[in-house]
């Protein structure tokens, strides 16, 4: 199902789909609870609720956690597979890739280059055992709980899906317009029920966005979360040659990862100061919260966001 948005002024398109492989794939990393920032990333009632519908006759993924753990760790480009479903929306085609990275075969021909160096540090053996592991582990569970649950919740989440995509509709496309031009982009939302206040993104192609989330119950927060992806990849571009030597070219120090977050944060906040006034009271409080799992203050970090007021558009 694909609630789809009009295309906008200046080819700006926002999608929000479903697809089930996608919501799968955020189900099998949520029972491992892989992740940073457990508390906010995965869904805390998703796996309750779960629980009381799953048959007696199943067992929980939780007997597979040490296994999965160890080749987790064992792989060095393990962070690849927190957004590798979301490479592309065609889901024949994301089959294909996990297949030929599982078996240690060259990507597609016709992959794109900012997806192909995406997918590069888990093109290794390490690599190559956790994803067989992984898309054996989603089939088995898929057998025998997930389609049951998934029919469970189709018209629920279809419903979702289809008044997230008309909330933006309303209140994002000028936000799209200011940050990217006359340049046309394609910003995908993949729902994933699994996920809760943290997203997950990827740019597979330039001017090609995909992100995954659950629109959570008010959908500017959720909102905020496209933006943020969005801006982050575009503020990396400017702050990543200020990072202190030794990590411009990794995406795990904390210091760069703070650095980034801090600059993402505060691109978003100018840009709502400029072209969403009446969205800033709402960031500041969800911004809040996004700062609770970081070294920084979140009521000292939001505050900083207001000493700065609003950059001149000619600041250099």
């Amino acid at each position: 199902m694909s609630a789809t948005l009009a295309p906008q002024m200046r080819e700006k398109r926002i999608r929000v789909i479903r697809q089930p492989y996608v919501a799968a794939w955020y189900h099998l990393l949520s029972a491992f609870n892989l992740s940073t920032d457990p508390k906010n990333c995965f869904n805390p009632n998703y796996h309750d609720r779960l629980n009381k519908i799953r048959p007696e006759s199943t067992e929980a993924l939780s007997r597979y956690f040490g296994d999965f753990h160890a080749l987790y760790r064992s792989a060095n480009g393990r962070r690849v597979i927190h957004w590798l479903p979301l490479i592309s929306e065609n889901k024949g085609y994301t089959h294909s890739l996990l297949t030929g990275l599982s078996e240690l075969e060259a990507p597609p021909a016709d992959l794109p280059a900012l997806s192909r160096r995406a997918v590069a540090p888990i093109a290794d053996s390490d690599g190559a055992a956790l994803l067989q592991w992984i898309t054996r582990c989603i089939a088995e569970e898929r057998a025998c709980f997930w389609d049951l649950h998934f029919a469970d919740r189709e018209a629920a989440l279809n419903t979702l899906s289809g008044e997230f995509a008309g909330y933006l509709s309303k209140h994002m496309p000028r936000l799209v317009n200011a940050l990217y031009g006359d340049i046309s982009q394609e910003i995908v939302v993949f729902v994933a029920e699994a996920l809760g206040r943290k997203s997950r993104s990827v740019q597979p192609d330039q001017r090609v966005h995909h992100v995954a989330l659950m629109p959570q119950g008010q959908f500017e927060q959720s909102m905020f979360h496209i933006l943020l992806v969005l801006i982050w990849r575009k503020s990396d571009k400017v702050i990543r040659h200020h990072f202190p030597e030794g990590v411009q070219n990794t995406d795990d120090d904390p210091a760069a990862e703070q650095m980034r977050f801090d600059a993402a944060m505060t691109a978003t906040h100018q840009l709502l100061l400029r072209h969403g006034q009446e969205h800033i009271a709402a960031f500041k409080e969800w911004a809040q919260l996004e700062y609770q799992n970081t070294p920084r203050h979140p009521v000292a970090a939001v505050a900083a966001l207001d000493d700065l007021m609003l950059i001149p558009d000619d600041a250099g």
